[in-house]
């Protein structure tokens, strides 16, 4: 599980020397627009927040070619999985954003018949609400997604629960508190590093 962190690269080297068995990467926005380099990132939209159109637009058409960007993530209304699938649609043609560098953002209500391809798409992003981000539905589609050779992103993971749903079935986590505060990253260190302890742990006695 790596983190990305919203903020600038010297604060991210600075995580990866106080903390250099976790692994860091960006997760860049078009609310702060920390600039790109030495970091692979994902670029959000900022739909949780504010949508902010032309600086989203500014910034996708950047990333493009940014060598750094992992995934572009295509616009989405929390909670609402049909105008998400909509959205995504329209912003994919819209911006000419190559497929294997969109993510689609899962949300409450997703079904089959407003899910995209998995063709269409690189990153699997699980948003939505809190009870449907620890919902069985979302990690049983992640983990398809991963069986799909997708990258899977999880979205909003402040707290040790949220770590721990997560641990096993995703790639990247963000959340604005573990960026910006110090207690909240330490905590999320300490419980991924417990995870990881866990996880050995299970393979040695498995492999005896």
């Amino acid at each position: 599980m790596k983190i990305l962190l919203d903020q600038s690269t010297a604060v991210i080297f600075k995580r990866k020397l106080q903390y250099p068995k976790i692994e860091f990467g960006q997760f860049r926005t078009p609310l702060t627009q920390y600039k790109s380099g030495s970091y692979q990132y994902i670029l959000d939209n900022g739909a949780y927040s504010e949508f902010k159109e032309s600086r989203y637009r500014n910034m996708v058409k950047k990333a493009k070619t940014d060598i750094f960007c992992d995934y572009i993530v295509l616009p989405d209304i929390v909670g609402d999985a049909k105008n998400t699938f909509e959205l995504f649609s329209y912003w994919k043609n819209e911006l000419d954003i190559s497929s294997e560098k969109c993510a689609f953002v899962l949300q409450d209500g997703i079904n089959n018949e407003i899910m995209p391809n998995w063709d269409d798409f690189g990153c699997l992003f699980i948003g939505g609400t809190t009870e449907f981000k620890m919902s069985n539905l979302a990690y049983k589609i992640a983990k398809e997604a991963i069986q799909r050779g997708k990258h899977v992103h999880v979205g909003r993971v402040n707290s040790t629960d949220r770590i721990v749903k997560w641990f096993d079935n995703c790639h990247t986590i963000d959340g604005s508190g573990i960026s910006k505060f110090d207690h909240m990253l330490m905590k999320a260190v300490k419980t991924i590093t417990e995870c990881k302890k866990y996880k050995q742990t299970k393979l040695y006695n498995f492999g005896g």
